[in-house]
């Protein structure tokens, strides 16, 4: 199962497409900002980047990592890798098991860049804000 992560991961990384999810969590929630009416009412800057980051998460997750699973997918059956894998031993269940644990992980990628993304740009600044 290992093997297969480290393969599976080393191919994501080739392609590319998680760093551009990444990049465009952590960039396109301050140009959203932009169409809240923060000119009138300052005090939605920060809200407003908020919601905008954790929807681009719900969003990437159910539409990019469900689209990456199923090419991964795809791609280990078109290459019958399952089929080399399962002579050496690997049950079906364990190569399952190490294809999701790469979507796995670029699911938590993706949480902690919204993470960071609140604490550093929408947490509230002082202690007034914070009570309600």
């Amino acid at each position: 199962m290992y093997k297969l992560f480290k393969l599976s991961l080393a191919t994501a990384i080739r392609q590319k497409s998680v760093f551009l999810v990444l990049l465009l969590l952590a960039v396109v929630p301050f140009v959203l900002q932009r169409m809240a009416n923060v000119e009138v009412d300052p005090s939605l800057s920060r809200p407003a980047i908020a919601q905008a980051i954790w929807q681009l998460a719900w969003a990437a997750a159910c539409f990019w990592l469900v689209y990456h699973a199923a090419n991964m997918g795809g791609e280990h059956v078109r290459s019958r890798l399952g089929e080399y894998f399962l002579s050496g031993g690997v049950s079906k269940s364990s190569q399952l098991c190490g294809l999701w644990l790469t979507t796995l992980l670029f699911a938590l990628l993706i949480v902690l860049v919204a993470v960071v993304v609140c604490v550093s740009a929408a947490a509230p600044d002082g202690q007034t804000e914070w009570r309600h």
